[in-house]
């Protein structure tokens, strides 16, 4: 479970960069951070795909009660940690949306304005 929170981590970071690109208008280099992150979500939906079936079937081989509730537990976390991804996601995408589009407007949080000296 630590893989998929740690690549998930990964994608939503690179999608906050992807984001500010697309805020600054410099669409041109958004893939720098836009096909890394495409590739972190695909690892991390895979990686929770692949563990969630795993942690189903041994609970499911589990003799002992408290070992299938446990089994049970990490594939139940496990699929929340993939539906946040892609809510995340879809999040992302319907901004960069508005952004792109200009139904939504841009406010530039993360800019710093010096006072004049």
């Amino acid at each position: 479970m630590f893989g998929v929170s740690n690549q998930l981590l990964a994608a939503i970071a690179l999608g906050v960069g992807t984001t500010v690109i697309i805020k600054y208008k410099k669409i041109k280099y958004a893939w720098v951070t836009l096909v890394p992150m495409v590739f972190m979500f695909i690892t991390t939906l895979t990686a929770a795909w692949q563990l969630f079936f795993m942690f189903r079937q041994k609970a499911v081989a589990a003799a002992v009660a408290a070992d299938k509730f446990s089994f049970n537990l990490d594939a139940g976390l496990v699929a929340a940690m993939a539906a946040l991804a892609i809510v995340v996601l879809a999040d992302m995408l319907y901004k960069w949306y508005g952004y792109l589009t200009g139904r939504r407007e841009v406010k530039m949080s993360e800019v710093i304005e010096y006072a004049s000296l």
